[in-house]
């Protein structure tokens, strides 16, 4: 049976492949904890151009643990999200 670390490696080189379909099925068998797929599950759905969703994702994960990297992940996104261009919208 594979180990939490061994699951995580997987699904971050499946990410990181750009193998999302494949890395959230990886997450679905996975044995690692749930603060930590969520978090997993919000940066396929960022790379995927769903953000909304994993705000969500982000959300469930702190939730599950508070010092998780989903906090940075989420603030992270907020910023992005928050950020505009003044010049872009006023020529």
């Amino acid at each position: 049976m594979a180990e939490a670390s061994d699951t995580k490696e997987l699904v971050l080189d499946l990410f990181n492949q750009n193998k999302l379909d494949e890395a959230r099925a990886a997450l679905d068998a996975a044995l690692a904890p749930p603060a930590w797929i969520a978090y997993m599950r919000g940066r396929i759905a960022w790379k995927e151009g769903k953000k909304a969703t994993a705000i969500g994702y982000y959300n469930q994960a702190i939730a599950l643990d508070p010092g998780s990297e989903a906090a940075t992940a989420l603030e992270q996104a907020l910023r992005v999200m928050d950020f505009y261009n003044k010049d872009l919208y006023n020529p």
